[in-house]
């Protein structure tokens, strides 16, 4: 059976300065069949402090709306005084909410999430963004069925400017790729030497599930910004789904 996986781990820097959190370490992984699309991420909420770095391991990065599937890697949502300012999560649900248009959501996240950003960056201190500054941002994976046959978008969006303040999200779509397609960032270290030592390790997919579980688990090991529980995702070409939470490694 052709398939396409994508692995998304994206973890740019997550900060805190003063009364701001930036959240961010992640690791998602997409894998895309033409009978199901399997997303799995982790849950934690990493925020880096000089101090005391602490995470929250209860955030739901991956959905599925109107037949849509997606995940969200990298600094998804920045808060101040408690309350979020920018929420990529959001955003891309409430585009969808109004197209099911791959090209239009991308067009509508270039707008939306700066327009949010700008906004943030009115009423945060914007040193706590210095050290993401022309560097990865956040990872947008979005997919679905059309036709029976599987479609995605991967959008890597860079924070880009001379300065903070003046900084703008800009979006580089992946290129299409032949299948198998395995796309990596971020943490990814584990992943590939397992993968590079287990060449046919994805080829039978009847246990599909616990194997990608099971690439996540490997990169958990030694950092602490991917963390269980675990969130999967199983979507079917008729656009029926399910979700489940798993809450330790085999």
């Amino acid at each position: 059976m052709k398939f396409i996986i994508s692995l998304i781990l994206l973890s740019p820097f997550a900060l805190v300065a003063q009364n701001i959190s930036i959240g961010g370490g992640t690791t998602v992984l997409t894998l895309i069949l033409n009978d199901s699309i399997v997303i799995a991420s982790d849950s934690r909420h990493f925020v880096e402090n000089t101090l005391i770095p602490n995470s929250v391991d209860t955030v739901c990065k991956i959905g599925c709306k109107k037949k849509i599937a997606y995940a969200i890697a990298g600094n998804a949502d920045i808060s101040y005084n408690y309350k979020k300012v920018f929420n990529a999560y959001t955003i891309l649900s409430n585009i969808i909410s109004e197209t099911t248009s791959l090209a239009k959501m991308k067009e509508r996240l270039d707008i939306d999430l700066n327009k949010n950003l700008k906004s943030a960056l009115k009423i945060i201190d914007t040193s706590a963004l210095r050290k993401v500054l022309n560097l990865p941002f956040i990872e947008i994976v979005i997919t679905k069925y059309e036709n029976n046959k599987p479609v995605a978008i991967i959008i890597n969006y860079s924070l880009n400017g001379s300065c903070v303040k003046n900084a703008k999200l800009q979006g580089s779509v992946e290129p299409n790729a032949p299948i198998p397609f395995l796309h990596k960032t971020g943490f990814y270290q584990k992943i590939n030497t397992f993968l590079d030592n287990n060449p046919k390790y994805l080829i039978d997919i009847t246990t599909i599930k616990e194997k990608v579980v099971h690439l996540i688990c490997l990169e958990t090991t030694g950092t602490q910004k991917v963390g269980l529980p675990f969130d999967i995702l199983v979507l079917k070409p008729n656009g029926v789904f399910y979700k489940m939470r798993v809450y330790k490694c085999n």
